[in-house]
């Protein structure tokens, strides 16, 4: 997507189609995609494939005639038809149009190209030109995800235009802005997005993730409390289809001490990644995610029983292996401080008394 092209992107820029509510749309997440290069047009084809209500956009009138007649320039095997199908379905859409495209969604991709200027370096005009788009014309939250190639620091750029946008509006909300970076391999692009071999994701605030680990080939995620449910469906279908366990965590003097960790597996790609997050010992609250987790349902009970957190929803949190009067959290570091003695506290085998 050409910068220069950009302020096309409004009412007026284009006909969207039958973007109405005699289309036939799918149950999905409604997305925006940004663009229609080689991330944009994978991204916004793969979607639409596991289910979401996918629009992407770009100035160039005639790219986007060109995919919705399906013909797809880039060499990708199974992207023509993935194209194809998924625009009969209704589910994918290609438009001019950003602010028909905005309109509801609850995800927007920004994936235009940043190629590299004279000096070398990487030219940001169609990512910055994105970010203003967006936040004038965006007309309800929705999280911001920039799969475009940026340099380091760029996310918080991106976030406080959008935001400065969106205030000069007088919206009194705010949205998240996430750095998702894409590792597309030319030739197997569709594969490598659907079953990736690695997810990176970096954001800002407490409406997103707050950080990532990767060790030992493994990766970690913490995450804001409020969005567990949201982050274990995301990883649902990118192929983290079991929920392996549901633990709690300790850790104490720190704060927030209190920790929730969930094990998710991708039993076909034989893969890990382990989702975290930490309450206050004052305000030990966590989503439950029984309703789309229902095997969670002991284990939620397991960690309330043994740390004393609370899982809101939970159909029926209530102590699993202590009994219903017992006084204190047998797993918190401190315990017995302000509970009862600790039991079996001498050594059977050498007789020594451990009891304080």
């Amino acid at each position: 997507m050409k910068p220069e092209c950009l302020p096309l992107l409004g009412p007026g820029a284009g006909s969207f189609g039958a973007l109405s509510a005699d289309v036939p749309w799918a149950s999905g997440m409604r997305i925006a995609v940004i663009g229609t290069g080689y991330v944009g047009l994978v991204g916004a084809a793969c979607l639409a494939e596991i289910g979401h209500r996918v629009v992407a956009v770009d100035a160039d009138a005639q790219k986007v005639r060109s995919l919705q007649q399906g013909a797809v320039t880039i060499h990708e095997p199974g992207l023509p038809t993935m194209v194809t199908t998924q625009q009969a379905t209704g589910r994918l859409r290609f438009t001019r149009d950003l602010g028909a495209a905005l309109e509801g969604v609850e995800l927007v991709f920004i994936a235009v190209g940043t190629p590299a200027d004279e000096s070398g370096a990487t030219d940001l005009d169609a990512v910055l030109a994105a970010a203003r788009a967006i936040g004038a014309g965006l007309m309800q939250p929705a999280t911001i995800v920039v799969k475009s190639t940026v340099p380091v620091g760029t996310t918080g750029q991106l976030q406080q235009l959008i935001h400065g946008a969106l205030a000069a509006r007088g919206v009194g909300w705010r949205t998240p802005v996430v750095g998702n970076p894409e590792f597309l391999r030319e030739g197997s692009a569709t594969d490598d997005f659907m079953q990736p071999d690695r997810i990176v994701i970096g954001a800002h605030g407490d409406d997103a993730v707050v950080g990532t680990l990767f060790f030992r080939d493994k990766a970690a995620i913490d995450i804001a409390p409020a969005r567990v449910n949201e982050t274990l469906a995301f990883l649902r279908e990118r192929g983290f289809n079991f929920l392996a366990s549901v633990h709690g965590l300790d850790y104490y003097p720190e704060e927030p001490r209190l920790g929730v960790q969930y094990e998710m597996l991708d039993m076909t790609a034989v893969d890990r990644i382990t989702v975290r997050l930490r309450v206050p010992i004052d305000a030990p609250n966590v989503p439950s995610v029984t309703p789309d987790w229902p095997t969670a349902d002991h284990q939620e009970r397991e960690v309330y029983d043994m740390f004393g957190v609370i899982f809101d929803g939970h159909p029926d949190l209530r102590r699993i292996l202590m009994p219903e009067d017992y006084e204190g959290f047998p797993q918190r570091r401190d315990f017995p401080v302000g509970g009862e003695p600790v039991l079996f506290t001498k050594d059977a085998a050498s007789g020594e008394d451990y009891t304080q």
